[in-house]
């Protein structure tokens, strides 16, 4: 068990490293990384201990590793709502529907369509934005603002849309990483049509 420690510490350092170096905001992303990297330590430390007086060594082990993963966590969650986004636009308005435990995601997508309309370059920044910060998050407002966006009669902001490759390219993206459920098949194939 010691070695493993070692070496999942070693691969959470190589992983923080890489995270930083590709971030657009480096300042930012460190921060979040250490503070990752201290919740999981804290978490850890207090699991093991409570789980250590309970169960004996047995439990030390198990509750460092459950202790250390909700410690980073929510040490994660923290961190991304002390800061918010980044971009002055996407910072006020994602703050609008997300907080520390929930993200109102068909509030946003609506709001996407009604406060942005035809400005897709926001649209866009505040896409990501959520991948960077809310990743969770973001492909179910992808899927959710392409499907409200399908919906919507003809208008500018829908011509808007239709003309806008980057952004489209985006939400293909966002919708096509992970697992992808019928909803987000047929939302592709609107984006690609």
């Amino acid at each position: 068990m010691a070695n493993a420690g070692k070496a999942l510490w070693v691969l959470s350092a190589c992983v923080a490293i890489y995270n930083v170096s590709v971030a657009n905001n480096k300042v930012k992303a460190a921060g979040r990384e250490a503070a990752t990297i201290g919740g999981g330590f804290g978490g850890g430390a207090a699991g093991g201990a409570v789980a250590g007086i309970w169960f004996g060594p047995i439990g030390v082990t198990i509750g460092v590793i459950v202790g250390g993963t909700l410690g980073a966590i929510m040490a994660d969650q923290v961190y991304v709502e002390a800061t918010g986004a980044d971009g002055g636009f996407a910072k006020q308005f994602i703050a609008k529907y997300t907080n520390l435990i929930s993200t109102d995601e068909s509030a946003l997508a609506d709001a996407l369509i009604t406060e942005c309309r035809y400005e897709m370059g926001k649209v866009l920044n505040v896409f990501v934005e959520l991948q960077d910060k809310y990743s969770t998050d973001s492909d179910d407002v992808a899927l959710l603002y392409v499907e409200k966006m399908k919906a919507l009669p003809s208008s500018p902001t829908k011509l808007a849309f239709q003309k806008n490759g980057s952004l489209k390219q985006y939400l293909v993206q966002l919708l096509e990483s992970g697992w992808t459920s019928s909803r987000e098949r047929a939302a592709i194939n609107y984006l690609k049509a």
